[in-house]
Order: structure tokens, then C-alpha cells, then sequence
């Protein structure tokens, strides 16, 4: 008889996706079947008829050659069936052959001649199975339902990514709702969270105005996730992170429907401890997610259909300095996934999605016994919270998302040839609003220095910042790949890629002012209003465009070459729609290998080098290459009946005396273009090496090891370049000239590599009757450091297939990663302007900048496992240890003026240098999640279908680690420490103490049926 169970390596094969820690890559969203026919001695047989079927409309055949070797490229995710037949010998007849996102598996098929008489046939997966493309791409591929089904974890696919080696949660400050997480986005292999690229579909969805996070996708959409933490062949780009790439659920031929809810009540909800700036005993939440689906053919074999309707309930109350507020979000997600195909080899997909959601925010001041801020989470105590609220601020909304659509073509032209053809609409609103537009309004008084939350609101703003903006990306792609034997087997993929982002912005203060009420003179005398205004409002293009080419080189029957190389061009434009800066011909060589040393398919060494370039983020042009309007004055606060408290108008705008000069930090105008910018600005790009050994024993166990390097080769930052200016007039006799006045520290902020020389045009004219004149200030008169980031790990690796009753999966993974530098985004403040944060601004504040970085975990632990009691119950497990972050303490730079006006950004306490990650830690992180869950037999109860009962109970222990801790240790001013004073700035009281702690334990109740 002919067996359709697969063998005990067929099954390895099948399911690798779900324990694999070597994602092994086609293209964004198929997968290929390759493979050996052989009869039962060991021969090929040549010349077999492969037939390859799937209940979604897949039908394609091919011819083994002369080597009995067969390969069908492209084919879309799934369980297929495999026949093969040859005169002389019985038809094979293969089940459930998995077909995975990315994967290029290899099967070898056993046929019996005619003249024997057997019992059953198997057919056995062997490890060549990682043989193209992607054999030396470092990551897991996932079947989402497949580990969902096993693993205790969060419905998002930033939890997916935390599984794979090499990857950790970034700082809370940049949570995000990227493809459907309300968590932290991850972080990987060092980098920072704005380094990562996000693709569905074959759809690039990253947030290019920041390149935090991405558009948000319902966890039951997804079919499989490919993550790629280093080692990503030539056709991905526009990332020196890592990468997660998504395929979703397609209809086919059966139909099926189903549903399911998440419930996570408050009352299984517990709370953390407190800290100064969170009460958190008060804290509420709770989330009711809903999915409904259905699928099937609308014509048998030819069209199909999947849609996805999810509503949500979401609801939380947090406390914080000052305020309390209660947030809710009921917006549902709605999704269509469409497949059509015509003839064999040729498919349509049309992909819709919306995540359009709207956050309802409603906020109190705090009143608690005269008090108007918490300084201390103590001062709420345990009280009924209703007796702390005060005033009821305004409300306030928060929309983001918006309507996505993907269309894809794709067809096998020859056995020899494929094509790829896909255009995609990503959408992205972002908007925050109040029901009014009160003067942002704050008090700094405080006859309490030291006290961090001595800064208090006044009046009943809510939303500081008013904002709306619009993303719009139109992606363009096309791929080629072509198959032959010349000199070895190769795989050859040629293809371009092109995106044009466009980005629209309005933003203003509150009431359009922003105003702090302070003492003239220290903390003792007079009142003035120190106010600032800010404007910004345009529309913006950048187009990002790329040619690719790679081989697939088998030379050996045990030695692939991957070979690739990647052009890229970054054309980013200002707000007339004119280039300001284009950066091209990046090229990223992509070399690899593969080798199995003893030909048996259990042992693999591979090794690979390449280059990974980031773009420019659009939220640049918006801050250098538009009409930004941003100026700062002081007025004296008029106190008309002497009480000591300033006045107010009837609108609640403060009434303002004598004035002193305003201060532009951007006076509206376009900036040249040429002033924005190093007229030799090389681009962002990261180097990479890998080097790793797997080896496979007892079929069903695997042991990986890898190094793993990565070195930050170029950096773009904007710095200021005043005191480099005033250098450079000295020097070329415009030392007397009026326009050197204008210079006075941070007139000219311009991107540039730090540490290069660099050629610029100045805004301002010396002694040129009106030309711009061009500077060339090295990098001795710059003053700025180069920029460094280095990454260093060695990653092991443990897994036990899934056999039907338990599996498991751990990896450990050392790690170094430090320099001056942490990368697009900044930890320490929670800054997310992309290739604009503070680091490179003054050279002071790269001093002491070298250290430990945010992302630098030296020791991570991960292990997940699962174990069937019976067909009805089973119980899995997560275990997360990660060692502690390490900081430093940021204050006021004692000696460099321009520094010391940023107040505390740099690596100084108290006048003594405080380096990073020199001074204080987080706690170790350990965290065990838990889940049961429940199969009844239900017979014909429910109509055949399957109900699925499930709690998953996280951070079972409850564990209360510190995973942040305040890091500036400098509060006020000094008064003229740079000038060789001695008055140094008050001690922050609240440097060290927790600012955030790990979730605490919460539980997840489900229910989910599928007919």
C-alpha cells in the first residue's frame, strides 16, 4: 500500500518552520518543493511525471531530469499532495507536503518497480532543505497557528520576533501597535527599534516618517512569519535591524468558518509597584478581542476568498504625574484576502486590510489634599481613587491607521522561468485632538530643588502637541527568477523595487503657545513666563528606489555560494517638491555559503557577509526641508493684586509684561537646500559577518552555534556647526563680519557623517553681496567623534521536533553591543526623530557617550516547550531571562557652553563626567508564562467542528523586576558652570529610582471554534 504519514524526516521537514532557528528563503510570500526521485536501490528515476495539487487551485507538473531531481518553484504556502508516476514502477502518492513561507525544502522520493511487492512507501525529508537563497539567513520561520497552538504568547507578531535568538524588547518609550502589538517593538541583534522593516504580502508596511513600528495586522490574519535577525539575501532592504516578513491566510476549495474570544479581565489583572511618576496601585484594564472568518472557493479551483472581521474592546486607567486618565478603543480591523487563478502556474492575489483606530482618552488633574501633582506616588496612597481626581481636563483622540491594498501577480512561464509582478497601497493617518485648545501651560516654581516632578501643569490642556498627518506609500515591484545548469545548479533572481512616499503634517502647541512659569532668579526671586510657539505644516515626497541581483550556486552537491549585490537610491525632497538630499548607488553585496562537510544532510557549516543601508526617514525632510516655525521668549508675569501668583485672561492665556528679545530656532523659511546637508553625505550602512554550525542527531534533535558581528560603518546625524562657523570666518578674515552673530550655537543644524570633513552652504552670507557661501570645516573644527555601534554574539541553539506529544526549543544568546551611538531613535529620552536625535547635536554631548548600549542585554535565555497529556489536553510553556540594562547619568555638561544649554543631555552629574552604562542597572528579567488548553470531542454537538478552550496565564510568578530607571541625574540649571563657575546644578533626587517594572501577572481566557 501506498502510505500517505510521512516519516519521521519527511515530519521534521514539515514542520521546521515552527522550531527552525535557519529561515531558508524564496521570495516575500511563496515557497518552493525541490527534490530527488530514486527507486529503491538508491538510483534516480528519470524522466517521472510530478504532479503537485492543493485544495487552494494550485496544479503544476514537471519532468525529473537525468539526476531524478524535480523543482517547482513558487508555489503559495500550504498543504500540497504529490504524485509521481513512471512507466516500470507503482505510483507515489504523498499527503500533506508543507510548503512554507520562504522555504526551499528538499524531499527525497522512493519509488518501487513494478516487480516488487511492499507494504507501504515513505518519503523522507532530508536537511538540504536550507539549500538556496536564504542558507545563511540567521532567524525562524513560524506557522502562526502552529505555535500559537503550543506557546503562551501575546497575539502580536513583535512576540513572534522575541522568540528567535538575538532579539529583545526595546524601550517602553516606543510602544507601537506594529502588525497588530501593543507591546514594545523589538529590537534586533543590537540595533535600535527604528531599524527594522515590516513586510505582508510582499508589501513593505514600516513607518517611514520615523521607521518605528508599522501598520497593525490582526493576529488571526496571519498564515506564517519569516524573521530574519542578519544574513537577508539582496531583494530585502532598507533595514540594518532585522526583518518580518508575513504571509496571510488564503481561501480554498473546503469551506471553513469560525471564531474565537480573547478575554483578559481586570479582576485577573495584578498591578505593579508603584514609582515617582506612576501610581499604579490605581491602574485598570482589561481587552475583549473578537475575530469572525470565513473562507472557500466562489469558483472551485479558481477563485477563492478569506475575510476577517475583528472588533475589540479595550480599556485601561493609569495614573501618572498630575493626571489620571482612562483610555478605550473599540474600532474593529476588517480584512479580504482574494485569489484567483486562471491557468496552471499563473496567480492573482488581492489583499485588503484597514487598521483604522481611534483611542479615546479622558483625563483629571490631580487634587489630592492641595497637592497638583504626585512627586511621589506615595502622596495617592491607597485612597478611593474619586477622592484624588480634580479637575476633568479636556478629552482628547488619537487616530492612526488607515486602508491598505496589495495586488500580486504571479506566474511560471517555463520550469525554467518565473516572474513576479506586485503593486500595494500602505495607508497611515495619524491625528491627536482635543474638544478644545487650551495654552499648554506649566509651573516650575518649586521651593523643592531636586524633586524631577516639580514641574506641574496648569489649566486644562490635555494634548500638548496637536497634530495631524497623512502616509501614503505606492510600492512597486517586480522579480524574475531563472533556473540552469551551467558550471553547477544556480538560481538566479533579478529584480527592482520602488516606493513613493508621500507625508503631509500640520502641528502646533495647545492654544499655540507653550508657556512655563518660573522665578527670575534661581528659586527665590520674581516671575517671568518663559514661552515657545512652534508651526509646522506641508506636504513632502521621498522616493526609494532598488535594483537587486542573486545566485543561488550550488558548486558541489555539498557546497552553495550565495552571491548578491543590492543598489539602492534615497531621493528625499523638501517641501516644493525639489531634491534636497538624493543619496545613490549604494551598493550592499550579500556573499554566502553553505556546506554539508560529510554529505549526509545532518551537518551544516555556513557563513555570510554583507551590507544593510536605512534610508533617510521622511520625518527629516518635514524638520529640515520645510517651513518650520519654532522661536522662544521671555515675559515678565504680571501680578496685578500682589498675591504672588501670576494672572490670567478669561481664556485662561497668561497675562504677559516687559518682553525680551525672541530667540528663532526655525524662523519659517525654507532652508537651502545645500545648507541642509554635506555636499558629500555618505549613507547609513551597518557590515555584517556570520559564522554558524548546526548538526541534526537522532532525527528529531538539532544543536546550533553562530558568531555573529556587526559593525555601524556610517552614520547620518544632524549636528549643529556654529562654533565650526565661527572658526572657519576667523580663519578666512570674516571674523568682524554682522553675519557671525546669527551664529550663536544653533542656527545651523545640518546632516552630516560625524567624524568626516564636511562642504556646506551657509544661511548666512560673508561678504558675498548675497551668494551663499560655501564652508569647509574638518572635522578637528566640527569637533564630533565619529559615530560607533558594534554588535557581538555567539547564539546557541537546542530543538526537539514536535512529534505529535512534546517538543522544545531554547536558545542562549551572549551578546556585546556598545559604542557612542544607539541608532535612529534614542532610549534615553524617548526621542523618535529618525537620523535627528539629540546625540550628535553638540560635540559635548558625545562626551562620555561611549558604553554600553540601550539594546545591550549580555545574556539572554529563551525556552518554550509543549507536551500533549492526551488528544483533548496539553500544556505549554515560555521561559524569557534577560540580564540588566545597563545606564548612566545624564546631567548638565560643566564646560561646553552649547552643550550645557540643552540642559540635561549630557553624560555629567554634578560636573563629574558619568559615562554610559557607567553608573546604575536594571534588574534581571526572568519571566514563565503557562497555558492549558482544551480540545472536547463534540461529536456532531456543534456540527462537526472543533472548540478549543484555553487559559494562558503570563508571568505566572509574578514577577516585579525593574526593567527602566530614571537616568538623569542634574535638575535646573547651574547658573555659569561653563563659564568656570562653580554653582553646580541640584542633584535630580529621583536619579536611579524605577520608572517602569515587567507586566505583572495577568491571565488570557479563550474560546475558539472552527468548523
Amino acid at each position: 500500500m501506498i502510505c500517505s504519514n510521512f516519516s519521521k524526516g519527511l515530519l521534521a521537514m514539515a514542520i521546521s518552520g515552527l522550531v527552525s532557528t535557519t529561515a531558508v528563503s524564496e521570495d516575500y510570500t511563496t515557497g518552493t518543493l525541490r527534490g530527488t526521485v530514486q527507486d529503491q536501490s538508491g538510483s534516480p528515476v528519470a524522466n517521472a511525471e510530478v504532479l503537485i495539487t492543493s485544495d487552494k487551485g494550485v496544479r503544476r507538473t514537471t519532468i525529473t531530469d537525468s539526476e531524478g531531481s524535480l523543482r517547482i518553484p513558487q508555489l503559495p504556502v500550504g498543504q500540497y499532495k504529490i504524485s509521481i508516476s513512471q512507466d516500470g514502477y507503482n505510483a507515489l502518492t504523498a499527503e500533506n507536503v508543507a510548503i512554507q513561507i520562504g522555504k526551499a525544502a528538499a524531499y527525497t522520493f522512493t519509488m518501487e518497480s513494478l516487480d516488487n511487492t511492499i507494504e507501504e512507501v515513505y518519503v523522507t525529508g532530508v536537511k538540504q532543505g536550507s539549500w538556496d537563497f536564504n542558507s545563511t539567513t540567521t532567524g525562524i520561520t513560524v506557522d502562526v497557528g502552529e505555535i500559537f497552538a503550543r506557546t503562551p504568547i501575546a497575539r502580536d507578531a513583535t512576540s513572534v520576533a522575541l522568540l528567535a535568538p538575538g532579539t529583545s524588547s526595546g524601550d517602553s518609550a516606543f510602544s507601537t501597535g506594529v502588525y497588530g502589538g501593543s507591546g514594545n517593538v523589538a529590537s534586533f541583534a543590537g540595533s535600535s527599534v527604528g531599524e527594522n522593516v515590516y513586510y505582508v504580502n510582499g508589501m513593505n508596511i514600516t513607518n517611514f516618517r520615523n521607521f518605528v513600528g508599522g501598520s497593525t495586522i490582526p493576529f488571526e490574519l496571519f498564515d506564517q512569519i519569516e524573521v530574519k535577525t542578519g544574513g537577508y539575501q539582496a531583494e530585502f532592504g532598507r533595514s540594518t535591524g532585522g526583518v518580518l516578513n508575513a504571509v496571510t491566510k488564503s481561501g480554498s476549495n473546503d469551506f471553513h468558518f469560525g471564531a474565537n474570544m480573547f478575554y483578559e479581565p481586570e479582576s485577573f489583572y495584578e498591578t505593579s509597584p508603584a514609582t515617582y511618576t506612576s501610581a499604579n496601585q490605581h491602574d485598570e484594564r482589561s481587552k475583549a478581542d473578537y475575530n469572525i472568518w470565513a473562507s472557500g472557493a466562489i469558483i472551485e479551483d479558481k477563485l477563492f476568498f478569506f475575510g476577517l472581521y475583528n472588533p475589540r474592546d479595550i480599556r485601561s486607567f493609569d495614573c501618572f504625574t498630575g493626571s489620571c486618565e482612562e483610555e478605550t478603543q473599540t474600532d474593529p480591523f476588517y480584512a479580504v484576502k482574494l485569489d484567483y487563478v486562471p491557468l496552471e502556474g499563473h496567480r492573482f492575489e488581492y489583499t485588503l486590510f484597514s487598521d483604522d483606530q481611534t483611542r479615546n482618552v479622558k483625563t483629571w488633574r490631580f487634587t489630592d489634599a492641595g497637592n497638583d501633582r504626585i512627586g511621589s506616588a506615595s502622596l495617592l496612597g491607597s485612597a478611593p481613587l474619586t477622592e484624588l481626581q480634580g479637575e476633568r481636563l479636556v478629552d482628547s483622540k488619537y487616530v492612526n491607521g488607515g486602508e491598505n491594498q496589495i495586488f500580486k501577480y504571479t506566474a511560471a512561464l517555463a520550469d525554467w522561468v518565473t516572474i513576479s509582478a506586485l503593486y500595494g497601497e500602505n495607508q497611515y493617518s495619524r491625528e491627536n485632538f482635543s474638544d478644545s485648545e487650551p495654552p499648554l501651560l506649566r509651573d516650575r516654581r518649586s521651593s523643592t530643588p531636586g524633586i524631577n516632578g516639580s514641574t506641574f501643569d496648569i489649566g486644562s490642556w490635555s494634548v500638548g502637541l496637536l497634530e495631524r498627518g497623512e502616509d501614503e506609500r505606492k510600492n512597486y515591484r517586480f522579480d524574475a527568477d531563472f533556473y540552469f545548469d551551467a558550471m553547477g545548479e544556480h538560481h538566479i533572481r533579478v529584480g527592482m523595487d520602488k516606493e513613493d512616499l508621500s507625508s503631509s503634517t500640520e502641528a502646533h502647541y495647545s492654544g499655540n503657545l507653550r508657556a512655563r512659569l518660573e522665578y527670575n532668579d534661581a528659586y527665590t526671586s520674581g516671575m517671568r513666563w518663559r514661552t515657545r510657539q512652534y508651526y509646522n505644516e506641508g506636504a513632502f515626497n521621498t522616493i526609494q528606489t532598488a535594483f537587486y541581483l542573486q545566485d543561488s550556486w550550488q558548486v558541489l552537491d555539498n557546497l552553495i555560494l550565495n552571491l548578491g549585490i543590492r543598489n539602492e537610491t534615497f531621493d528625499n525632497r523638501n517641501i516644493e517638491g525639489d531634491t534636497y538630499v538624493e543619496i545613490k548607488n549604494q551598493l550592499a553585496p550579500r556573499l554566502g555559503f553553505s556546506w554539508d562537510p560529510f554529505r549526509d544532510g545532518n551537518t551544516r557549516v555556513f557563513g555570510s557577509y554583507g551590507h544593510y543601508y536605512l534610508p533617510i526617514a521622511s520625518n527629516t525632510n518635514m524638520r529640515l526641508a520645510g517651513r518650520e516655525t519654532y522661536f522662544q521668549e521671555y515675559f515678565e508675569a504680571v501680578d496685578a493684586d500682589g498675591d504672588g501668583e501670576p494672572d490670567y485672561d478669561a481664556n485662561g492665556f497668561p497675562v504677559f509684561g516687559a518682553v525680551e528679545p525672541r530667540l528663532y530656532f526655525a524662523d519659517g523659511t525654507m532652508p537651502f537646500g545645500d545648507a541642509t546637508h554635506d555636499a558629500d553625505l555618505d549613507p547609513f550602512y551597518q557590515s555584517e559577518y556570520i559564522l554558524g554550525f548546526e548538526h541534526t542527531f537522532f532525527d528529531e534533535w538539532t544543536f546550533g552555534m553562530r558568531y555573529i558581528h556587526r559593525n555601524l560603518e556610517g552614520l547620518i546625524e544632524d549636528v549643529a556647526i556654529d562654533a565650526a562657523v565661527i572658526e572657519w570666518a576667523n580663519e578666512n578674515g570674516y571674523g568682524d563680519d554682522p553675519a557671525l552673530e546669527t551664529y550663536s550655537g544653533f542656527h545651523q543644524y545640518v546632516l552630516i557623517n560625524p567624524g568626516k570633513d564636511v562642504r556646506v552652504a551657509l544661511v548666512e552670507d560673508f561678504g558675498n553681496d548675497g551668494i551663499i557661501d560655501w564652508a569647509d570645516l574638518s572635522a578637528e573644527q566640527l569637533g564630533y567623534p565619529e559615530g560607533e555601534r558594534t554588535y557581538d554574539a555567539i547564539d546557541l541553539t537546542l530543538e526537539r521536533i514536535w512529534d505529535g506529544q512534546w517538543y522544545l526549543s531554547a536558545n542562549y544568546t551572549w551578546s556585546k553591543s556598545e559604542g557612542n551611538y544607539e541608532g535612529a531613535v534614542k532610549s534615553e529620552n524617548g526621542q523618535d526623530d529618525a537620523g535627528l536625535t539629540q546625540d550628535f547635536d553638540q560635540p559635548g554631548l558625545t562626551d562620555g557617550a561611549f558604553g554600553p548600549l540601550p539594546n545591550d542585554r549580555r545574556h539572554r535565555l529563551k525556552v518554550r516547550g509543549a507536551y500533549a497529556i492526551n488528544d483533548q489536553l496539553s500544556i505549554g510553556t515560555n521561559l524569557n531571562v534577560e540580564a540588566p540594562r545597563k545606564m548612566g547619568c545624564v546631567g548638565e555638561h560643566p564646560s561646553d557652553y552649547f552643550a550645557w544649554a540643552y540642559g540635561a543631555a549630557s553624560w555629567y552629574c554634578g560636573g563629574e563626567l558619568t559615562p554610559r552604562g557607567s553608573q546604575i542597572e536594571t534588574d534581571w528579567n526572568s519571566t514563565v508564562d503557562l497555558s492549558l488548553m482544551w480540545s472536547p470531542e463534540l461529536g456532531d454537538i456543534l456540527g462537526n467542528g472543533d472548540l478549543t478552550l484555553r487559559m494562558d496565564v503570563f508571568n505566572i510568578f509574578n514577577s516585579d523586576a525593574v526593567i527602566d530607571r530614571r537616568e538623569f541625574g542634574d535638575v535646573g540649571f547651574s547658573t555659569d558652570l561653563p563659564f568656570g563657575g562653580t554653582d553646580l546644578p541640584e542633584p535630580d533626587l529621583d536619579y536611579g529610582k524605577p520608572t517602569r517594572y515587567q507586566t505583572p501577572r495577568h491571565v488570557r481566557l479563550s474560546a475558539t471554534y472552527n468548523f
